[in-house]
């Protein structure tokens, strides 16, 4: 009789361990998928600069924050140039279905002094280089004022200074809304563009080409900004320099862009130099800047696709699976 107890428990154990074994290993499964599928998503080979200002889940002041799956940068963001008020908000800009994570920099100045926030990059390069951001204006506090990505050698350059400029935002009289190519060496072309509507998300895409340290060619600054809409129409076509520089400019339509803008020079030099920072100007202009990336990319196709990932099907897929495992798995357990 004893015997038969201990057989009979026995067997009882087995069957729950078994039963725990395979929800670990439903768990397990999971968690797998999931990781799969976000290195599927996120997987960009070429590029040397990202940040998805994924910084936590509260709001704060921008200045000091680094780490959240970054790439090419070092030490913390920091408020160079007074004037302006730079946070985090940890809700982060939404565009299309680009792939974002995180929250944004919320960045505001009046129009007396122009604010700068900076970050040093590990990352340098010669070449050509392919960035993009997101883009969204919140409010002006004066008819002249701007907003944008650049890159300078000191942490408390200004516009006047940098090596290149990509404005978001040129909000200054006739040209409200447009492109800013810039360089103090190259010049300033600051194109026709249709106005950016206040909380309007856009996208800014920009290609630096013949980048230094000596002179490699004919030097380039282009950039381009593009509503929801428009990027959809690009990525479901031809997303090229070539197919963005035959856009019309205007507000919406097919084969058309918010805004462009180029500026070139035979003789001067643009350098992007590990050492060097990442700088957001800003003046007379609150908005919100994210998801930054930046491409070495050799061919325009190429940098194009890496600065604007869209999550794959199978990788979406793969989320989708791991969900369900995870629900089953809890199902059985209760």
């Amino acid at each position: 009789m004893h015997q038969k107890y201990e057989i009979k428990n026995t067997s009882k154990a087995k069957g729950i361990i078994m039963r725990q074994a395979s929800r670990t290993s439903v768990r397990s499964a999971a968690v797998a998928l999931a990781a799969l599928a976000f290195t599927a998503r996120t997987s960009q080979a070429s590029l040397v600069i990202y940040d998805g200002f994924n910084y936590g889940a509260s709001d704060t002041a921008a200045s000091g924050l680094s780490g959240g799956g970054d790439t090419g940068l070092s030490g913390t963001w920091v408020n160079q140039v007074a004037g302006g008020t730079a946070g985090y908000k940890s809700a982060g800009l939404s565009f299309s279905n680009l792939a974002v994570t995180g929250g944004a920099f919320d960045l505001a100045a009046d129009a007396s002094t122009v604010a700068t926030i900076s970050r040093q990059h590990s990352a340098g390069f010669t070449g050509d280089l392919w960035g993009s951001y997101l883009f969204k204006p919140v409010s002006q506090a004066s008819v002249f004022s701007a907003g944008g990505l650049m890159n300078v050698t000191t942490a408390n350059a200004t516009d006047s200074s940098q090596l290149f400029m990509a404005s978001g935002s040129e909000y200054a009289m006739s040209y409200k809304g447009a492109v800013r190519a810039y360089n103090r060496q190259l010049g300033t072309a600051a194109s026709g563009s249709t106005a950016i509507p206040l909380n309007e998300t856009d996208i800014v895409l920009f290609h630096v080409s013949n980048l230094g340290p000596s002179p490699l060619g004919a030097i380039a600054i282009t950039e381009w900004i593009l509503t929801a809409a428009q990027f959809d129409y690009f990525k479901a076509n031809t997303l090229d320099e070539a197919s963005l520089n035959a856009a019309t400019v205007a507000a919406s339509g097919v084969n058309t862009i918010r805004g462009k803008s180029s500026v070139s020079s035979s003789t001067n030099n643009v350098t992007f130099k590990a050492g060097e920072y990442l700088s957001v100007e800003y003046f007379g202009l609150h908005f919100q800047l994210d998801e930054v990336r930046i491409s070495n990319a050799t061919t325009a196709a190429t940098g194009l696709a890496e600065v604007t990932p869209i999550p794959e099907p199978a990788s979406l897929g793969l989320l989708a699976l791991g969900g369900t495992l995870m629900i089953s798995g809890g199902r059985r357990k209760r």
